[in-house]
């Protein structure tokens, strides 16, 4: 089996560190509380919302991403994929630089910074928990690398992604959302990660 997963607010949760950095810059109040699409839809209602949204992602992606964390369950079913043989292909579309970020944060290198710190890149060493991890500079780049794969799955929070028009048809698509349901009745919508572990590797037992 072969399996892709996306990156961010798929592997990687930003939602307590994207609200912190907001309250940072004084753009929502200390009492604030919502889940990171409702973050968005809320600063996308003030003035310079976009500027505001972007500048909040680019410091929540770039230096404040070790404030972040793996969803709960990511990372036993990525080792019981690694038990498994399974192999695992994390594709993400990222910026190279966090916009508006006057550090210029290198986004990529702190992402492999951080999933290294998490033991889950371990880069030239067979005990990495991931067998490949590409950086896509568009969209469509992407769909490309998904269909290049030849993935049996792919899993995405951006039901955009996997109902894209250029999704490979041959590749199971799955939406990972906590709060909504995928709008193509052909996708399947999982909440957690241990429900994509019962869905793709049920009764697993440790030899």
């Amino acid at each position: 089996m072969k399996i892709g997963i996306d990156l961010d607010n798929t592997i990687i949760n930003y939602a307590e560190v994207l609200k912190s950095v907001a309250q940072s810059l004084n753009i929502i109040d200390k009492s604030w509380s919502g889940s990171k699409e409702e973050l968005k839809l809320f600063l996308k209602t003030k003035e310079h919302g976009r500027y505001l949204w972007e500048r909040v992602q680019g410091l929540a992606y770039g230096k404040f991403i070790f404030e972040a964390s793996l969803f709960p369950g990511v990372f036993r079913f990525l080792w019981l994929c690694k038990k498994r043989q399974i192999e695992v292909h994390v594709i993400s579309h990222k910026t190279i630089l966090g916009h508006h970020d006057p550090e210029h944060f290198l986004l990529r290198e702190q992402a492999k910074k951080f999933l290294t710190a998490k033991e889950i890149l371990k880069k030239g060493s067979p005990d990495s928990l991931i067998t490949s991890l590409t950086f896509c500079n568009t969209r469509e780049q992407k769909l490309e690398i998904i269909k290049s794969k030849n993935l049996d799955y792919f899993i995405d929070d951006l039901d955009e992604i996997i109902n894209h028009p250029n999704f490979p048809q041959s590749t199971q698509k799955i939406l990972f959302a906590q709060n909504t349901v995928s709008k193509n009745l052909k996708s399947r919508t999982i909440a957690s990660w241990q429900d994509l572990q019962t869905l793709l590797i049920p009764n697993y037992k440790i030899s």
